[in-house]
């Protein structure tokens, strides 16, 4: 049996992308955020159908990235994959990659 994995070893494990993913995330996230970055990146890629070079940190998900910010199936990866519930009214705050980031990062401390 594998030993359990914390919420931040599963976002840093990289799901399809992961060494573009992680060099995005080099260039876009402090370093303590880049494992989180990467994750995010390789979910919204994987969920959203945008492709890496789309996405900055500071991308707008519904003006630059064309993402509904209820986006169901990208939420419901996140609350899985990081085993936390993200709540609708924070949900509406989180305009930005970079901003939804950090809030993972919080949560997840």
């Amino acid at each position: 049996m594998l030993p359990p994995q914390s919420p931040l070893q599963i976002a840093s494990r990289g799901v399809r992308h992961g060494k573009k993913a992680a060099t995005w995330a080099e260039t876009g996230c402090p370093a303590e955020l880049q494992p989180l970055g990467a994750y995010v990146a390789e979910v919204l890629i994987d969920q959203a159908g945008i492709t890496l070079p789309e996405i900055e940190s500071a991308s707008r998900f519904a003006e630059d990235l064309r993402i509904d910010e209820g986006t169901i199936e990208i939420v419901m990866t996140l609350e899985e994959d990081l085993v936390l519930s993200i709540p609708d009214e924070d949900l509406h705050q989180l305009t930005t990659v970079s901003a939804l980031v950090d809030y993972l990062y919080r949560r997840l401390q």
